[in-house]
């Protein structure tokens, strides 16, 4: 199945972009989430990972002590390429097998959705902590009437098609999938998909973004995306673009459409190419 690479720095509106590609019947797999189930309790990737590490790295529940093996790998290179080795295999076989479940149109497991709902919701959770510190700084403006329902349109135009004959529901599976993949080129995923799609924008309006999501100094925010893969590495291996510096909703729908068609494309003749 022919896979499209997703990527993005942090900011750039990436996870809003593979929404919008969803709205099409386009699967998206989420590398994030994906490495979440493979150290899951009772995993062979768990297990491999506390004989290697340690028992310390095992938490009392059973699941992942991620601050203590942050603690073990964050500032020592070596350390963190030996876990790597072990998590980046098991993540690349279960997102063949994702992919394989894609081009059979059958459903991803039950374990993903739950796994990904989980993360959902810590990320909620993280959201509204900074709310309640805004709250409590006074910082947080109330949103007027007009925003409220502007955002309430906003949501409603995200789930919805621009073009509804090229949506692929019940039998038609899309004939692409999408990875979305944040560290896509530093950890060498580019190697495992077809083609790249980066989502990009302005340096600064990234940094704004950083700031407003994280609730962060301009200086930490500007060692975050230090912290990733270039802007300009990512332009130069990037096969094709879609920037969001405009506000538009429309915009960003247009491209992704724009884009659909030429992965439909591409996609249809590959598969037509490909030996019987």
């Amino acid at each position: 199945m022919f896979k499209v690479g997703l990527t993005g720095g942090i900011g750039t509106g990436k996870s809003y972009i593979g929404k919008l590609f969803s709205v099409y019947g386009v699967r998206i797999i989420d590398s994030d989430v994906i490495a979440r189930v493979v150290v899951l309790p009772g995993s062979p990737t768990l297990e491999a990972i506390a004989a290697h590490f340690g028992p310390q790295v095992i938490a009392a529940d059973g699941s992942l002590n991620r601050r203590a093996l942050r603690e073990i790998v964050f500032s020592d290179q070596a350390r963190l390429a030996e876990l790597n080795g072990l998590i980046h295999p098991a993540i690349h076989e279960l997102i063949n097998q994702y992919t394989a479940l894609a081009e059979q149109n059958r459903p991803f497991p039950e374990v993903y959705h739950l796994t990904a709902a989980l993360q959902q919701a810590d990320a909620k959770a993280a959201h509204a902590q900074q709310l309640k510190t805004q709250l409590k700084n006074k910082s947080l403006a109330p949103l007027s009437p007009q925003e409220r329902a502007q955002r309430l349109s906003e949501q409603a135009l995200i789930e919805e098609p621009l073009d509804p004959a090229v949506v692929f529901l019940g039998e038609r599976a899309a004939p692409y999938v999408i990875l979305d993949i944040p560290l896509l080129f530093e950890n060498h995923w580019d190697q495992v998909v077809d083609t790249i799609l980066v989502v990009d924008c302005d340096p600064e309006i990234q940094l704004a973004r950083v700031m407003k999501r994280d609730q962060c100094t301009k200086e930490l925010a500007a060692q975050i995306i230090a912290r990733q893969c270039p802007r300009d590495f990512k332009l130069a291996h990037a096969d094709y673009v879609i920037n969001t510096d405009s506000p538009s909703i429309a915009d960003k729908r247009q491209a992704v459409l724009n884009l659909h068609y030429q992965f439909l494309s591409v996609a249809q003749a590959t598969r037509g190419s490909s030996p019987a």
